[in-house]
């Protein structure tokens, strides 16, 4: 008896399977995907979804992104990257500038804040959500206190115990800690002074990136040489930018922002003038109208 042949049952199977194989490549293409290459949960409280490019990183958990032609703050919600003044902050900013400038992302929002940032995760290009990399990676701190995500804190656990990023070091200090003592180091409530050594002019948001470019103009209406050794340049967010050299008499000063320990924010703010004794020589305040592509602000009191 002739024996049938099997050979296209044989491969009909292989055809089935390479479909197969083929459909789930596919549907995992589309996916998001956690830090740990699996799913991340999802996002809670997501009032808009939209994309842009990355277009400045302020710092470790602030990037600006591009929507519609206008740069938009955004302030990465439920984690909290040390403060570029403190120990690893330089390093949760690199962090970030490498896993998202210049890239296209997507922004899912959940509010404002108080500064009229956007509150958002971010979702990189290949489906990992930007936030709770910087935690796995251990440059950012669950923010526990305005987040019930316990995935987050689980990241955070990981890293610690793997010592990645700022848990190098055995005691690291959490940043809302930080900001409450650098505040109380400081003077509660400088008193203000002025003495003829103002602020004159800023250049919150020049042409291409803001990072290192960012300009502020101090002006000496004194007969005597200022110096500006232990000054500082503080927002309203309580960033300091440190001062160094000195000004002639009746001149001015521009110094350009090379170090970004205070970023000149686009949406407005406001930046005080403090001497080396604690006193607020000069006060100014503008308003995001105000602070436009290549425009220099001109304050006269």
């Amino acid at each position: 008896m002739q024996r049938k042949s099997n050979s296209l049952p044989r491969n009909l199977g292989f055809v089935f399977l390479t479909l197969m194989l083929l459909g789930g490549c596919g549907d995992n293409q589309n996916q998001r995907v956690g830090s740990n290459g699996g799913d991340p949960p999802p996002v809670a409280g997501v009032v808009d979804e939209w994309s842009g490019k990355v277009v400045h990183v302020k710092d470790g958990d602030t990037i600006e992104v591009q929507r519609n032609g206008e740069r938009v703050i955004v302030r990465l919600v439920e984690i909290d990257t040390p403060e570029l003044a403190q120990a690893f902050g330089r390093n949760a900013k690199q962090a970030t500038s490498d896993l998202c400038a210049g890239e296209t992302v997507t922004v899912l929002q959940t509010g404002t804040d108080s500064y009229d940032r956007v509150l958002a995760h971010v979702i990189l290009p290949d489906g990992r959500d930007l936030n709770r990399e910087l935690v796995q990676q251990g440059y950012a701190w669950w923010y526990r206190h305005y987040s019930s995500d316990q995935s987050l804190g689980d990241l955070e656990a990981d890293a610690k115990s793997n010592k990645r990023g700022l848990w190098a070091d055995p005691n690291p200090t959490p940043p809302w800690d930080w900001r409450v003592a650098d505040r109380e180091n400081s003077s509660s409530t400088p008193s203000f002074v002025p003495n003829g050594v103002k602020i004159t002019a800023l250049l919150p948001n020049p042409y291409g990136p803001d990072e290192e470019k960012e300009q502020v103009t101090i002006g000496n209406g004194t007969d005597a040489v200022v110096d500006l050794k232990g000054w500082k340049l503080v927002d309203a967010g309580d960033n300091e930018f440190r001062l160094a050299g000195s000004i002639g008499p009746r001149t001015s000063l521009r110094i350009t922002m090379t170090k970004t320990t205070m970023p000149l924010n686009n949406n407005g703010d406001e930046v005080q003038l403090i001497d080396a004794g604690g006193t607020v020589r000069s006060r100014v305040r503008y308003s995001e109208e105000q602070a436009g592509t290549g425009v220099t602000i001109e304050f006269r009191e």
